[in-house]
């Protein structure tokens, strides 16, 4: 999984259709009151870009594009043409008023491109993952635009147009107000329906039907692994230089280091459910081993000829931690 930096051709999307939703539940009773509960925090875009598709030459264009994206495996960038940039009414030009993105503190250097939707007194913001900048898109040329307690920047900031997130040096001063525009792509794959199938009807030699080409717009996208064999084990046997190990290699883990101290290091947790145990790391060996996570944080140091299980936990701020029992 992963995503490519290149956009969906707008030519096509332009007469694409679909737009924002919620999946809100709804729950009637037989008196007709209902219940209704929000699903999802922040709405989620769906587009079709079948109703874009004019010729064979366009269809053919798409083809080569799922072709390249691996079906729905990478994601890629998207025009949503009704809301493109962080002017009030989503198309105008960006200006460096538009969204206050933060408030210096005299230390903080990076701050998040966002947009605010505001109406009846309510307001939603959405995080800006895919700015455009320093780049012509349909004949436009789009830059981010910055400005400092109101006034324009044009250095002292970079822009990270693959996360959206503005760096400045130094710092902005404390109690600056920090503004910002843009215009900015949807991060988006294909449609799941289309995974094993991207149907195509060749109906003539410059004729063709596709019935679907569903556009899915991603959110807080994360690698996840496929659910871990927690059985098995590996017989590192006799080792002398530092290990790295993965959740693939199975539960129980030998070692039996011949010299000085090695070092164990376990993987990344970001994709493994808390829980466990998750690891049995077992020291058969005349030496010590040494524990450690993905950044190198000493978690135990096992002595010759013992053992301990990892569990994987996590707190109420959804931050985890090997423990070691």
């Amino acid at each position: 999984m992963g995503f490519h930096e290149t956009r969906f051709p707008t030519d096509i999307s332009f007469g694409s259709r679909g737009g924002p939703g919620l999946n809100t539940k709804l729950i009637e009773l037989k008196s007709g009151q209902e219940s209704r509960i929000g699903r999802m925090s922040s709405a989620k875009r769906r587009f079709n870009a079948v109703y874009g598709i004019r010729n064979i030459d366009d269809l053919a264009t798409v083809y080569e594009f799922y072709i390249c994206r691996d079906g729905i495996l990478n994601g890629f960038r998207w025009k949503d043409w009704l809301d493109y940039t962080t002017a009030s009414n989503h198309r105008d030009a960006p200006t460096n008023a538009d969204v206050i993105i933060g408030v210096g503190d005299g230390a903080t250097t990076t701050f998040q491109l966002k947009k605010i939707y505001s109406n009846g007194g309510n307001t939603r913001t959405r995080v800006i993952t895919k700015p455009i900048d320093g780049e012509t898109v349909d004949e436009v040329d789009y830059n981010v635009l910055v400005a400092l307690d109101a006034v324009n920047q044009t250095s002292g900031f970079t822009v990270n147009t693959t996360d959206g997130i503005i760096t400045f040096t130094p710092a902005p001063g404390n109690g600056v107000v920090i503004t910002a525009g843009c215009a900015f792509d949807v991060p988006a794959r294909f449609g799941k329906s289309v995974d094993f199938n991207l149907s195509i009807q060749i109906d003539g030699f410059n004729a063709a039907l596709i019935p679907d080409v569903p556009i899915v717009e991603l959110i807080d996208e994360i690698a996840v692994d496929e659910e871990p064999y927690h059985g098995g084990g590996t017989d590192h046997g006799a080792v002398a230089s530092d290990v790295s190990i993965t959740t693939l290699q199975g539960r129980v883990q030998r070692f039996a280091p011949v010299s000085g101290n090695v070092s164990v290091t376990l993987p990344d947790y970001a994709s493994i459910p808390p829980g466990g145990p998750i690891f049995f790391i077992i020291n058969e060996g005349t030496s010590n081993v040494k524990v450690l996570d993905h950044l190198t944080n000493l978690i135990i140091t096992l002595t010759a000829s013992s053992s301990a299980s990892l569990l994987l936990t996590i707190d109420a701020t959804s931050t985890k931690e090997w423990v070691a029992v």
